[in-house]
């Protein structure tokens, strides 16, 4: 019996679901994921601390103990990498003194498993490697400008699709309208939203070239 009414219920979420998504008559699921991905290309805001589950409050705590806290409090963008089964990371660009500096700090084993008490690493062993490298004032502005732009087209998700397994990326701007946070999860390749992923990620390459990454920027400003 069990089974059965297991089944039943998923055709029922799905169907709810398939009946909330918009899809248009005639539509495969797949095709309709690809078009939502474009249509619902934009960052989203973040959920609030008071609907969060203890132990997301716990989590959220180990990566701010353990990748933020050695940062700059204000820094001028900021990109919080969290994966499902691999190591989260943080990508962060400040001032110093007229210094504009780019650093990434990563743990070496996932925060989210070493919650598990069964887990062989107590969580107070973990170790965090911190890469570091200084950009120009002007990519930096550059940076910072494109994340406003991205920012200033927060809204919600509409699009049925609900996501568990994957990547959730949390980027926060401290610019002209003052500490902004929004977020995504798992966004398809091609997407405005995965192109300012790797933007960001290119910021901390050895193979960064400042003015290709700037045409690269202004291209990905005009298409927001």
């Amino acid at each position: 019996m069990k089974p059965f009414l297991t089944v039943a219920i998923l055709l029922c979420v799905f169907q709810a679901s398939f009946g909330q998504s918009g899809m248009k008559e005639g539509e495969s699921w797949g095709d309709y994921v690809q078009r939502a991905a474009i249509e619902f290309d934009h960052l989203e805001p973040v959920d609030s601390y008071f609907d969060y589950y203890e132990y997301r409050i716990d989590y959220h705590n180990k990566i701010r103990l353990f990748l933020l806290d050695t940062l700059n409090k204000r820094p001028m963008i900021r990109m919080v990498v969290l994966p499902s089964f691999s190591s989260e990371y943080v990508i962060n660009l400040e001032e110093l003194n007229g210094t504009f500096i780019v650093t990434k700090v990563i743990a070496d084993t996932s925060i989210w498993y070493s919650q598990n008490p069964d887990y062989v690493q107590n969580p107070e062993e973990l170790v965090v490697k911190i890469e570091t490298r200084t950009i120009s004032k002007s990519l930096a502005e550059k940076v910072s400008d494109l994340f406003e732009t991205a920012m200033n087209q927060t809204q919600y998700n509409n699009d049925g699709i609900i996501g568990t397994d994957g990547t959730s990326y949390y980027f926060t701007a401290t610019g002209s309208f003052g500490w902004r946070t929004a977020t995504k999860w798992s966004p398809r390749e091609g997407t405005k939203i995965n192109e300012l992923i790797r933007i960001t990620e290119t910021l901390i390459s050895n193979e960064l070239e400042e003015a290709e990454l700037t045409e690269e920027i202004e291209n990905l400003k005009s298409r927001f």
